[in-house]
């Protein structure tokens, strides 16, 4: 497969919009169209195993400056060009950055969804198609809550002051702006996930055809 055909699809927006259901859901119906990889910027967080524990946890990873960029575009023009890159991963409860021993090969199409797909121009600049989500603070805020809590396994009262200090905040200034880059914008407070998925597919299909 030459360097060309290879799309790289941008999927941003706020904390909890619903971001990586979409991505999982491309991922499964671009199946039938060629190879799929998935690649969340969530892995790309700086480790900060070396830190005071709450000083890491008082970290604002809802700040640009939070993400690894330069090694994320390095790993995504890795894959570009047709290289495999090491599967890394990161843990939210001890902010530690691992790999898992694992590759993760290219593909015909390379999902990039997180909070930031938008916000960096050298990855616009990659991106064949882009898709921003877009929630209010209300929602956001219920499925934050129930993910940290669950899937992360934060206290209750630290995923309360994240949200009020560093999410909400950092939402407004950095990530809502990013709507302005995005080829489609689906509103993941009214449309099911159906819906939005059929969207994203037929915008998606059109504009490969």
């Amino acid at each position: 497969m030459e360097h060309s055909n290879r799309r790289i699809i941008l999927i941003a927006g706020g904390s909890c919009s619903g971001k990586t259901i979409l991505a999982k859901g491309l991922e499964r119906e671009l199946g039938s169209h060629g190879s799929v990889r998935l690649i969340s910027i969530d892995n790309y967080y700086y480790d900060l195993s070396d830190w005071d524990p709450v000083e890491a946890d008082n970290k604002n990873f809802d700040s640009p400056d939070s993400i690894n960029f330069e090694l994320l575009n390095q790993h995504l023009e890795s894959l570009i060009a047709g290289k495999p890159i090491p599967n890394q991963l990161y843990d939210f409860k001890y902010h530690t950055v691992f790999q898992d021993g694992q590759l993760i090969h290219s593909a015909d199409f390379l999902l990039v969804e997180g909070i930031f797909a938008l916000h960096y121009m050298a990855l616009r600049d990659l991106a064949s198609i882009s898709i921003f989500m877009s929630i209010n603070d209300e929602l956001r805020y219920g499925r934050r809550m129930q993910r940290d809590t669950t899937e992360r396994r934060l206290p209750v009262e630290l995923v309360e002051r994240q949200f009020s200090e560093d999410v909400r905040p950092m939402h407004n200034r950095y990530v809502e702006p990013t709507a302005f880059f995005a080829d489609l914008v689906l509103d993941s407070g009214i449309d099911c996930p159906d819906k939005k998925l059929s969207d994203s597919m037929d915008f998606i299909l059109t504009a490969i055809k």
